[in-house]
């Protein structure tokens, strides 16, 4: 039945939120919490095997797991097995076979097979030779956007590694750590409960319908759209209201025939972000869109008129989405745990963009074209729901865990993570051993904290970052920097409980220009007054700030999120520009597939083209997102440094203001971060050896 609009918008937001809830009429046909999945299928067998020794005991694939095939220690189990107690570990067995059906031609296109794993605690995928697929984060199965991560896509690459394609047969590896992400305690940071189990709670196959998928996002977008965009474009947050509200209208969820009408209403307000090949120097080309827009062919226009149609820089908010994952090198958890938390975290962020690099990467290849009107400039197209991203960057500070992962998965680390580092999507920022306390260490613990990081990345990683650095200064028509800065550039220190005034010069003095923290937004008092200024060292030694205005380094990807990160930023008057860090954290996990389809939706380019071509077109800060999101703020995929120097450009022009001094924080006085003293004496020691 179709309903419209009502005069009083609360009750048709409540409709917009009930179709989100899967407690409220989940059989009812506008409740799309379940469409996603098509298909089940149970797997072949689970067996599990637990590791001697307790709490201590966190043996690797190689240490423990060819012993106990030999030995025959693990032992048949099934949804409902029990793991525990805390801290302990457990390997998984799983073979399945995925239904010929799934395996066909016409469901590939159509849909994705998936091995889902809950745990309700913190996993990890392995191959039968002992390499680290991705993590896996359970629980919290009743939401759509949390710290979860219980899908396993099975492509091609699962295939060759894990089994046979042609018969569908699988065997994969599972190590169960059983804590969860915040470590055994009840609740967030509850004190340590000893004795804690963790209940297998799905172990199956899954076909995910594409379709179906790509659906439920674009209402989830629309939704947060009508909720979150009106501190900056009112008139898209009542047209998605009233567009969402025609989604539920046009959709029966029990008949899945009804997904493609629905997804073109959506299309009114979603619709992917121009092609290449309408854009000029990172804008609209002023004929192509005037073309566009009458429906005629359009004409590439003069250099004079496509600048009068490209706004002003300096008025157009910017969202530069970095994805992130804070892992806490101690805190609820042992070192020891840590070093998987860094291994389950970032093998999932590598799998996005292998996976991903696999896929067709021209905006044409990677959507379903269905037109609602004749566009023959601006391809209007439904976004298609991918297991990877090819276009997120994710950057990752803390040079110890780098060492961690190189010594732990060796193959990780020399495979993919070279591989993504090169190609700039895998971004070692920060450049010190630890995010280190930044009041009680010397001066000279300081240093040593960048000498040991820098020094350590370098050897290992040097090539890779030199030749990401020499590819994106080509794309950008620069010259190759004779020099790349350490750590991205960026001193990164996003939880620390505050700043010492001469950290400043000793940034400077390390090789670096910009300082990046969130930290001060909690203060309980006095809470700082700009997002970007100049902070002054006793010395008078300066180094360009930022405070992500969002307030947050554990983003969602959201509309609330993109829409603060602009909205929130206290110095818009003078500078564009507002960092997003993106990603689950704290306790690691990073982004997943959620954050990428709402930053799909929401417009999402790289800054600089995959690849490096200079042939491509650099997304400027001034582009639009879409022409249906007047008002919505720009989004970039970047690295830290990428969004420093546009911001610097900024802060060059206009009258940035400048604190000299300490950074205070207000909250959490006389505790201190990561022993960072300890750490870097440690580090000092291994590297003298």
């Amino acid at each position: 039945m179709s309903f419209p609009p009502q005069h009083h918008p609360s009750i048709t937001k409540e409709r917009l939120e009930k179709a989100l809830n899967p407690h409220y009429l989940p059989e009812a046909d506008t409740n799309l919490t379940a469409i996603r999945y098509a298909a089940e299928h149970a797997v072949d067998s689970i067996e599990v095997a637990a590791v001697p020794g307790g709490a201590s005991a966190r043996p690797l694939f190689r240490e423990f797991v060819p012993a106990a095939l030999t030995e025959g220690r693990f032992a048949a189990a099934a949804v409902g097995h029990s793991f525990g107690p805390s801290w302990s570990t457990h390997w998984v067995r799983v073979t399945a076979t995925v239904p010929a059906a799934w395996r066909s031609t016409d469901a590939a296109a159509s849909s994705e097979v998936h091995l889902v794993f809950d745990s309700n605690c913190e996993a990890a995928a392995y191959t039968p030779g002992g390499v680290m697929l991705q993590g896996f984060t359970g629980g919290d199965a009743q939401t759509f956007r949390s710290n979860r991560r219980a899908e396993l896509a099975i492509t091609s690459d699962v295939f060759a590694a894990c089994g046979d394609a042609a018969s569908g047969a699988l065997t994969l590896f599972i190590e169960v750590a059983c804590n969860g992400l915040f470590g055994v305690g009840e609740g967030f940071i509850g004190p340590p409960a000893p004795d804690r189990t963790f209940t297998l709670a799905a172990c199956k196959l899954a076909l995910l319908d594409k379709e179906a998928a790509g659906l439920f996002w674009d209402f989830v977008v629309l939704r947060d759209l009508c909720d979150h965009a009106g501190k900056l474009a009112p008139t898209v947050s009542e047209r998605a209201m009233v567009v969402a509200n025609g989604v539920l209208n046009a959709v029966d969820a029990g008949d899945r025939s009804t997904f493609p009408a629905a997804r073109e209403v959506a299309s009114d307000v979603l619709r992917p972000a121009p092609m290449a090949s309408a854009v000029v120097g990172g804008s609209l080309d002023a004929g192509a869109a005037a073309g566009a827009a009458t429906g005629g062919a359009g004409t590439a226009g003069s250099a004079a008129s496509a600048d009068t149609a490209r706004p002003c820089p300096s008025l157009h908010d910017t969202v530069w989405a970095v994805g992130h994952c804070h892992i806490d090198s101690a805190w609820l958890w042992p070192y020891a745990e840590t070093r998987r938390k860094v291994a389950r975290s970032w093998t999932s962020q590598l799998r996005y963009m292998v996976t991903g690099a696999t896929t067709p990467a021209a905006p044409p290849a990677r959507c379903i074209s269905l037109p609602r009107q004749p566009m023959p400039t601006l391809r209007v197209s439904y976004f298609r729901l991918h297991a990877a991203d090819t276009d997120f960057v994710f950057a990752a500070s803390q040079v110890w865990q780098y060492a961690a992962l190189h010594a732990d998965h060796p193959e990780v680390f020399n495979g993919h993570l070279r591989a993504m580092v090169q190609a700039g999507r895998f971004i070692p920022v920060g450049g010190a051993w630890v995010e280190p306390d930044a009041n009680m260490p010397s001066g000279e613990s300081l240093v040593r904290q960048f000498l040991f990081g820098t020094s350590w990345a370098s050897a290992h990683l040097g090539k890779e970052i030199a030749a990401a650095a020499a590819t994106s200064a080509r794309a950008q028509g620069r010259p190759v920097p004779r020099r790349v800065p350490h750590g991205d550039g960026v001193f990164f220190l996003p939880d620390t409980f505050g700043y010492c005034p001469q950290l400043p010069q000793i940034i400077r003095g390390c090789g670096m220009r910009y300082f990046c923290t969130q930290k001060l937004s909690w203060s309980l008092v006095n809470k700082p007054e700009h997002n970007t200024f100049w902070w002054r060292a006793l010395d008078g030694t300066e180094v360009l700030t930022h405070f992500p205005p969002a307030d947050d380094y554990n983003a969602a990807a959201s509309v609330e999120s993109i829409v603060k990160s602009a909205a929130q930023n206290k110095d818009r008057g003078r500078v564009s520009h507002g960092l997003m860090l993106y990603g689950n954290g704290d306790g690691g996990g990073g982004p997943n597939l959620p954050m990428f389809e709402q930053l799909r939706r929401l417009g999402a380019r790289p800054h600089v083209p995959r690849g490096g071509s200079s042939s491509a077109a650099i997304v400027a800060p001034s582009s639009p997102v879409c022409a249906t999101l007047p008002g919505m703020p720009g989004v970039l995929h970047a690295s830290p440094r990428q969004f420093f120097d546009a911001l610097a450009s900024d802060a060059a022009r206009w009258d940035v203001v400048t604190w000299s001094g300490e950074l205070f924080l207000e909250l959490h006085n006389g505790e201190l971060a990561h022993g960072g003293a300890e750490d870097a004496s440690s580090a000092a020691t291994t590297l003298r050896k």
